[in-house]
C-alpha cells in the first residue's frame, strides 16, 4: 500500500503523517488511534515495536515486508 493509500485510509494528510515515518517526529496520539482503530493494530506494535500484540498473520505479512 502506497504512502498516500495510507493516509487516505486513516484520514490523515500525507505531510502530517511523513516525518512519522522518517523518524523525524514520534507519531502522535491521535494518529496512532486512527491507525489502530483502521487496522486493528495494537498501541503497543505502534509506539513500543512489541510483535507479541499482533497477530500471526499481520506479524508474518510485516516481516515479510523488511526482509525486502
Amino acid at each position: 500500500m502506497s504512502q498516500a493509500e495510507f493516509c487516505r485510509q486513516i484520514d490523515v494528510e500525507r505531510n502530517q503523517y511523513n516525518p512519522f515515518e522518517k523518524a523525524k517526529r514520534r507519531i502522535t496520539i491521535e494518529v496512532a488511534l486512527k491507525i489502530k482503530h483502521r487496522f486493528n493494530i495494537s498501541l503497543d506494535w505502534i509506539y513500543a515495536d512489541d510483535p507479541a500484540s499482533l497477530s500471526n498473520e499481520l506479524y508474518s505479512k510485516l516481516t515479510k515486508r523488511q526482509d525486502r
